[in-house]
C-alpha cells in the first residue's frame, strides 16, 4: 500500500467561483472534484488521519456553537444597526450602510434578519453574483437614490464595481479568505 497521496492538479483561487449555487450539474460536479482531490494539505496516511481527526474535533465545537444559539456577529451588527450614534445623522435619519459578505446563503440570511429588525423588509436592497448586469445596476440606483433603502447587503464577489460614495458606512461580515495563503 502507497502511503504518498498524489496531488496532480490544483484550483486557482481565480478559478473559484464564489456563487456555486448558479453553477449547472455539470459544473458543480467538475468543481466538486476538484475540491475534493485538493482538500488536504496530507502527503501521507497518518498526517491524513491526523487532519481527519481535528476535523471532527472542529466539527464538535461548530456544533457546540450551533446548539447555543448565539450568532455573535448577528449580535454586534444589530446592536450597530440599533444603537450607534454613527447609524445616524444629525436630524436622526439612518445613514446608508453596505454589508459584504463571503456566502449567499449569509446574504439572505442577514437581509431576513435586517429587514424584520428595521422592521421594513424593503429597506434592504442586495446584489449577488446570480443577478444580471441591470438588474444589480438597478439595485445600486435603488441604494443611492432611494430614501427608504438604508442597507446594501452583496457578495464580495458580486460587490465589485459597486459605487460605494452614498454609503457612510461599510460593514466585512465576513473575513475575505484564501486558502493560498
Amino acid at each position: 500500500m502507497n502511503s504518498e497521496i498524489d496531488f496532480s492538479t490544483r484550483i486557482s483561487q481565480e478559478d473559484w467561483d464564489d456563487d456555486f449555487e448558479d453553477y449547472s450539474s455539470k459544473e458543480r460536479e467538475t468543481t466538486e472534484e476538484e475540491v475534493v482531490d485538493q482538500a488536504t494539505a496530507a502527503r501521507t496516511i497518518a498526517e491524513l488521519q491526523a487532519e481527519i481527526d481535528q476535523l471532527r474535533e472542529l466539527e464538535n465545537l461548530a456544533l457546540q456553537v450551533k446548539r447555543s444559539g448565539k450568532d455573535r456577529k448577528w449580535e454586534e451588527l444589530s446592536k450597530l444597526l440599533q444603537n450607534q450614534a454613527e447609524m445616524f445623522d444629525a436630524g436622526g435619519y439612518r445613514r446608508k450602510l453596505v454589508i459584504f459578505t463571503e456566502h449567499r446563503d449569509t446574504l439572505n440570511y442577514l437581509t431576513e434578519r435586517i429587514g424584520t429588525l428595521l422592521g421594513r423588509p424593503e429597506a434592504v436592497a442586495t446584489i449577488h453574483g446570480g443577478m444580471g448586469r441591470e438588474e444589480r445596476k438597478n439595485t445600486e440606483e435603488a441604494f443611492k437614490q432611494d430614501v427608504n433603502v438604508d442597507v446594501l447587503v452583496a457578495t464580495d464577489a458580486a460587490g465589485e464595481g459597486i459605487n460605494l460614495q452614498r454609503a457612510h458606512l461599510m460593514v466585512n461580515y465576513d473575513l475575505p479568505w484564501n486558502p493560498n495563503l
